[in-house]
């Protein structure tokens, strides 16, 4: 049984938040950039994302990433027969 709760209790404030980052960026620019080494034919940020393991259709979390190491030259983006395809600049 599902209980919808009649008044929103949510507080900005009141939000717990972890010490560190669920994630550390770092290691997640790792990950990636070692995942582009391993495919030096290119990547589709559908394969990114589902590198990572998400669930979410659009792969939004990975394109941010993405375009986030491509504005740091770690990564360039080509567009090849209709499709955008991610290589490592090492």
């Amino acid at each position: 049984m599902t209980i919808t709760p009649h008044h929103n209790r949510y507080k900005r404030t009141q939000v717990v938040w972890p010490s560190n980052p669920l994630v550390q960026p770092d290691s997640l620019d790792r990950f990636i950039l070692s995942f582009l080494d391993h495919n030096p034919e290119g990547v589709t940020n559908s394969d990114v994302g589902k590198a990572m393991g998400l669930n979410d259709s659009k792969k939004r979390f990975s394109f941010a990433v993405l375009e986030r190491l491509i504005t740091k030259g770690k990564v360039e983006k080509h567009t090849i027969r209709g499709s955008s395809l991610y290589f490592s600049v090492r």
